[in-house]
């Protein structure tokens, strides 16, 4: 619990790991380090407890959303599908085609936005 984010309790350690694990498709690492490790999901954390708290609310319901997907999907949880499934969800999200979650579009370009933005 090093984090800010795990002490204001905007998302919780798991939701941070599937955070990570978004990221990590969103900017993988090649050659040269990846959104992981340049510390975009720090960042993010760090802003959904100060000046991106409005989003935390659409944060965690996007994050569980995704979950569900998931396990509709696959039957397992994110964290645990492999590189391709995991893109498969993230392309549902990206397109809105989330069953449930009309949100689903936007939530996933704010999160690609931040991902990059704690990047770059």
């Amino acid at each position: 619990m090093d984090s800010i984010n795990h002490r204001a309790n905007v998302l919780t350690p798991d939701q941070s790991k599937m955070l990570a694990a978004i990221a990590d498709r969103i900017f993988p690492r090649t050659e040269t380090p990846g959104a992981v490790e340049i510390g975009a999901v720090q960042y993010i954390e760090a802003a959904l407890a100060g000046d991106y708290a409005a989003l935390a609310p659409l944060y965690r319901q996007g994050l569980r959303a995704i979950e569900r997907c998931s396990k509709a999907k696959f039957r397992r949880a994110f964290c645990l599908l492999s590189e391709a499934q995991k893109d498969q969800v993230l392309v549902d999200f990206e397109t809105g085609a989330v069953p449930g979650f009309k949100l689903a579009g936007d939530f996933f370009e704010i999160l690609r936005c931040h991902v990059l933005e704690g990047v770059f």
